[in-house]
């Protein structure tokens, strides 16, 4: 909880927004801008019954029926994926780039590929008109997370 608020504050002097992953009870304790939910977390209707409609509440999914679950339900985004093999989701396979387009064709929210997404494939994501990544083991499993983050964002700045 004492990192949350840390986080909350440092995103707040930014203005960025602060999205918990997982932890609903940390979410409202520090006041997070919102929360982010796997299909085996709190269910959507629960979580928006107790953070309420001013916060933000995204779903991660990889499958037709989850996805328009979670539309349904009244989430805020999507993560969809893993878009490639990456180990903080080993047991799941990877939906490819073109599953990913499938998926995500007739999407009126917001959406993001994610799961083993790299800075050497963000160039074939982009040309293939995926536009938003999330990125989390590249970063999580550097050396120096703050010189990897700057390099993504040259290379995230090159694709724009």
């Amino acid at each position: 909880l004492q990192e949350a608020i840390q986080i909350k504050n440092l995103c707040k002097r930014y203005n960025s927004l602060f999205i918990v992953n997982d932890r609903l009870d940390i979410a409202l304790a520090s006041n997070a801008d919102g929360i982010h939910l796997g299909q085996d977390d709190l269910d959507l209707k629960t979580a928006r019954k107790l953070l309420g409609y001013s916060k933000i509440v995204g779903i991660s999914a990889n499958n037709a029926i989850d996805i328009s679950n979670a539309v349904k339900n009244g989430c805020d985004y999507l993560g969809i994926g893993p878009a490639f093999k990456t180990t903080t989701k080993a047991n799941k396979e990877p939906l490819g780039i073109e599953k990913i387009k499938e998926l995500t064709k007739d999407l009126e929210i917001p959406w993001f590929a994610i799961g083993g997404i790299k800075k050497i494939n963000i160039s074939l994501l982009k040309n293939n008109g995926i536009k938003k990544v999330a990125i989390v083991s590249e970063l999580m499993n550097s050396e120096d997370p703050k010189e990897e983050a700057i390099m993504i964002l040259k290379k995230l700045s090159y694709e724009n």
